[in-house]
């Protein structure tokens, strides 16, 4: 009875980590074949200077990464993305993105569900629809800063394709399309684990 009451405290005292201890977990154990940073879903930062874009102003192009990425979780292992921290675990947070790019007239304030919803139409136009079914996603409070979790489970018996042919894979910390070679053995490789 004595060591039944002692464990029973012992599991009171555990706790189960917050989304945001658990995202500085990952975040300070860095990028991985699972977990991946963005600084941003569309706003060009300092950390995106590969572009003809002006920091601040909204860039497109970004997003592609985010989807290549959440493609590359969902055809093998699954992962987890985090938009607002730059590479190398620096958290800048979204709330400039949502200020600028999703700010509610008649709330007179940004709203992370105009975030979200913008995320999921361009994810809907650009997955196969069965996408919705393999993530999830979360606004996580670090501070003052709030950043973007997206949760990608592993399709495991279907693939799911970036604009209806494409491909993506996760090697090592970063994300490649599938092609060539690489992408018959994969799909090799996948038909015959089913």
């Amino acid at each position: 009875k004595q060591i039944e009451e002692k464990f029973y405290r012992i599991l009171k005292e555990i706790k189960e980590p917050t989304p945001a201890e658990k995202a500085l977990r990952n975040i300070k154990n860095d990028e991985a074949r699972n977990i991946e940073f963005k600084a941003s879903f569309e706003l060009q930062t300092e950390d995106n200077k590969k572009s003809d874009k002006k920091i601040g102003e909204k860039n497109v192009i970004l997003r592609e990464r985010v989807i290549e990425t959440i493609n590359a979780f969902m055809i093998k292992d699954g992962g987890v993305l985090y938009i607002g921290v730059k590479d190398g675990g620096e958290i800048l947070g979204i709330n400039e993105e949502l200020k600028k790019f999703h700010f509610d007239k008649k709330l007179g304030r940004p709203t992370q569900d105009n975030f979200k919803k913008h995320l999921h139409n361009i994810l809907g136009a650009r997955l196969d629809s069965d996408y919705i079914d393999f993530i999830s996603t979360e606004f996580i409070d670090i501070g003052n800063r709030t950043i973007f979790c997206i949760n990608v489970k592993a399709t495991n018996k279907d693939l799911i394709f970036v604009d209806g042919g494409k491909l993506f894979e996760r090697r090592g910390p970063s994300t490649h399309e599938l092609k060539g070679k690489r992408l018959a053995t994969f799909l090799k490789d996948f038909h015959n684990k089913k």
